[in-house]
């Protein structure tokens, strides 16, 4: 993996940095769900949410936002 800082911050703790992995990893799940041409992605994890919504730009909802659909 590829390991990148990505932002720096100085406070009386100390200095605190963000690092961020570009990997791919998720590259090729990302191009299923493009070719599929489906209009959303369900997942209950935030983290998840907003990964699969970066790499797709497909709306991405939590399963209890579906109830409110029906």
């Amino acid at each position: 993996m590829d390991y990148q800082f990505a932002e720096r911050f100085e406070n009386r703790s100390g200095i605190t940095y963000t690092i961020t992995s570009e990997s791919g990893v998720g590259e090729p799940l990302f191009t299923k769900f493009k070719e599929a041409s489906i209009d959303a992605i369900a997942t209950k994890s935030s983290v998840c949410s907003i990964q699969l919504f970066e790499g797709t730009s497909i709306q991405v909802y939590h399963p209890l936002q579906l109830l409110c659909f029906q």
